[in-house]
């Protein structure tokens, strides 16, 4: 997987058709001459924890992208890789120390829980067990959330945040129950 997201035409969650811009989403790596708000140097822990959100982010990339191969729709592979690319970008390249905390919208809107529902106009979902739900799910949450821990004590917040992650990529390993999407979350038909 190249770690290329974006580009082409998708259908919002109204039915319009949009055109994605193409960015590189690929995870760089955290730098040592990160700075504080007040021009500081940021210390040996604080880099340590955004060196280990990096991983975390590309950990759970690398699962989502796994995911993504198995599906037999297109469209719904290209959503969750957009998801994986989103997450790797979040939390390997988001988190800055003096920064205002926040994700961008189009990050955001990557990594919302939409994601378990897949691509809009497809007539059905992905091919997802629960665990896999709940997880993509816990992923996008704490990636989106991950960045605002530099307004609070990112030493201690960042790292119980991405415990959540390797928790829900760990309990979907360990529950591999085959199959569709669980009662409740079929798309309706539109069919008359």
């Amino acid at each position: 997987m190249s770690g290329l997201a974006g580009g082409g035409a998708s259908r919002d969650r109204q039915g319009a058709t949009a055109v994605a811009p193409s960015y590189d989403v690929t995870c760089l790596p955290v730098t040592t001459a990160l700075r504080d708000d007040d021009g500081g140097e940021v210390g040996r822990a604080v880099r340590e924890v955004l060196a280990e959100a990096g991983a975390v982010g590309e950990r759970a990339a690398a699962w989502v992208e796994a995911v993504a191969v198995r599906q037999s729709d297109g469209a719904h592979r290209r959503v969750l890789e957009m998801f994986a690319g989103a997450v790797r970008r979040v939390l390997g390249r988001e988190i800055v120390p003096g920064g205002s905390g926040e994700v961008s919208c189009g990050l955001r809107y990557r990594l919302d829980a939409y994601v378990v529902l897949g691509a809009a106009g497809t007539g059905r979902v992905p091919d997802l067990t629960n665990a896999e739900q709940l997880a993509l799910v816990a992923v996008g949450a704490v990636a989106a959330t991950a960045p605002s821990t530099v307004l609070g004590d990112i030493e201690a917040d960042l790292p119980a945040l991405l415990a959540v992650i390797d928790r829900a990529l760990a309990w979907a390993a360990h529950n591999p129950q085959a199959g569709s999407a669980p009662s409740g979350l079929e798309r309706p038909s539109t069919a008359q």
